[in-house]
C-alpha cells in the first residue's frame, strides 16, 4: 500500500494518536479519576474509529473500485471482508 506510505496525513494522525495514549499513562500516573481517564479513552477510541474507517474507504479505492484487474479486485474486496468481520464482531 504505498499510497498510505506517502501520505503525511494517515502519519500525522497515527502520532496524534499516540500523543493521547502518552498524555492518558501520563495523567493515569497524575491520578486522573475513572470517569475523567473514561473519557480520554472514549476520545482515543473514537478518532482511531475515524481513521479505521478513512483507511477503510482508500482501501476499497485504491484495491476495489479503481483496479481494472478482476483478481486485484477480488484479493482487495478479501482484504476489506476480513477486516470488516473483525472490526464488527
Amino acid at each position: 500500500m504505498a499510497h498510505i506510505n506517502q501520505d503525511q496525513t494517515v502519519r500525522a494522525r497515527l502520532i496524534a494518536h499516540r500523543n493521547h495514549v502518552q498524555h492518558m499513562i501520563d495523567r493515569l500516573d497524575a491520578e486522573i479519576g475513572c470517569g475523567d481517564l473514561l473519557a480520554e479513552v472514549v476520545t482515543g477510541y473514537e478518532t482511531l474509529g475515524a481513521l479505521c474507517a478513512d483507511l477503510a474507504v482508500e482501501h476499497l479505492r485504491e484495491h476495489v473500485t479503481e483496479v481494472d484487474d478482476n483478481a486485484a479486485r477480488a484479493q482487495g474486496a478479501h482484504e476489506l471482508e476480513k477486516l470488516l468481520r473483525v472490526a464488527f464482531k
